[in-house]
């Protein structure tokens, strides 16, 4: 059995793979439906019926590949994890902060 979790270097790189992930996750498809946005706000603002047909043809692209991004994040979490199995799952939740920690109460004394 190899232990995952042990290594210092290993855990560094789990801390900034995760930012990238969440990154990733929120950041990109947030800027290509704004993006996407503005175009078509471009278009309907110059009232060129061309130029509003290109900008919703776009907004549906990016709104496709958005949702892409989206899904493949999902995918490749999915695949690691059954590749991986359940202790990679619990060294990915456990550097997420994902499990709860338990507080041992401190002993209270009679002095």
């Amino acid at each position: 059995m190899i232990l995952v979790c042990v290594n210092e270097h290993f855990e560094e790189i789990i801390k900034y793979v995760k930012i990238a992930y969440n990154v990733i996750l929120i950041a990109v498809p947030i800027v290509l439906l704004v993006i996407g946005s503005v175009d078509l706000l471009k278009a309907v603002s110059s009232g060129d019926e061309k130029a509003i047909k290109a900008a919703t043809s776009m907004l549906g692209k990016r709104a496709a590949a958005a949702v892409g991004v989206f899904l493949l994040i999902i995918v490749v979490r999915l695949l690691t994890g059954v590749v991986g199995g359940d202790q990679w799952r619990e060294c990915w939740n456990d550097k997420a902060g994902y499990q709860e920690e338990t507080k041992v109460p401190d002993s209270e004394t009679d002095d």
